[in-house]
């Protein structure tokens, strides 16, 4: 009777150890099923040919390019770049290197949004770095003395500018200044077919800027000791360019007509990117036809409309002062 008892006992310790252990595995299994099949599912997406609407997603994730924010990015995947002007501030360090596997309208739109958010958030910088120059103006004009970082920051940005010594305020601000949305756009397509060039996609080179000799890193050679200069992500070589044209003897023209329609009080805040355009002559050595192109592809893309896009995550901006 007794061995009778603690068999049942037994035979109810073991089902309920079963029943409790079965609960906790279901509950564990079920969670685990579901991650197993959605990678399975996106395993075969990333295997399907790309669409107009996953190709974002899939390319970037294949060559393993970074976004800020899953929740920013399904916003920018469905963002319009000709019927809005508020972009989010996302950023990519390299151009995925199987651009060339889509349309070429596609591959546009991709490259737009790819290089758009970057060339913002460098202009916004340079707005920041020249309405603080305009404020420690007036201050100047009005007899204050400047404090010491005042002065440091001065001379730091006149080095940064390429002037020798710290750089009066009418001179520095000729240097710092934005570089128009849609000429930038312009050269970058044009410079790298939209991107799909050897040098963009293999040294991020946006803008075919050059370099002799042994200096800096190349991507390749057209002609004897002639390189392309390339650059560790995107940022790096939109920042070059932007330095370059602010700075270079060759690209004086450039921005003394900028100056000028800063300080002309019937033009508008916003450069317009085509009339800066016909100084850029000594960019390439195809000269006045290289100015053709780049109006031509601002024309055909309506890349005028970015002229006047902004940081939708960016405070502050429209109540910059950018007239000097």
């Amino acid at each position: 009777m007794l061995n009778k008892y603690y068999l049942n006992k037994s035979e109810n310790l073991i089902k309920f150890i079963f029943y409790d252990s079965l609960t906790f595995i279901l509950t564990l299994a079920i969670p685990l099923v579901f991650i197993f099949l959605s990678l399975i599912f996106y395993s075969h997406l990333d295997q399907e040919k790309k669409t107009k609407n996953n190709f974002y997603f899939l390319i970037l994730q294949r060559d393993r390019a970074v976004f800020n924010g899953l929740n920013s990015f399904i916003k920018y995947g469905q963002f319009d770049i000709q019927q809005n002007n508020d972009v989010p501030l996302l950023t990519i360090s390299e151009l995925p290197k199987n651009l060339g596997e889509i349309t070429n309208n596609e591959r546009k739109i991709f490259f737009i949004k790819s290089i758009l958010p970057m060339v913002l958030f460098y202009n916004e910088s340079i707005l920041q770095q020249r309405q603080k120059i305009i404020l420690l103006r007036q201050e100047s004009e009005s007899n204050k003395t400047l404090s010491q970082f005042d002065q440091r920051w001065l001379s730091d940005i006149s080095n940064y500018y390429q002037f020798s010594t710290r750089a009066n305020f009418k001179d520095l601000l000729k240097r710092v200044d934005v570089i128009p949305v849609s000429l930038v756009l312009a050269q970058a397509a044009l410079e790298t077919g939209w991107g799909n060039s050897n040098m963009a996609l293999g040294g991020n080179a946006l803008f075919g800027q050059s370099t002799w000799g042994k200096n800096g890193k190349t991507v390749s050679s057209t002609l004897a000791d002639y390189h392309i200069r390339s650059f560790k992500n995107l940022g790096q070589a939109l920042e070059a360019y932007m330095l370059n044209l602010n700075t270079h003897p060759a690209y004086e023209d450039f921005r003394q007509l900028r100056s000028f329609l800063r300080n002309n009080p019937k033009e508008p805040d916003i450069l317009d990117g085509a009339r800066l355009i016909y100084t850029l002559d000594h960019y390439s050595e195809i000269g006045q036809d290289y100015i053709n192109r780049l109006q031509k592809i601002i024309n055909d893309n309506n890349l005028l409309h970015f002229d006047y896009a902004k940081l939708y995550s960016t405070t502050g901006m429209n109540s910059l002062s950018y007239k000097n």
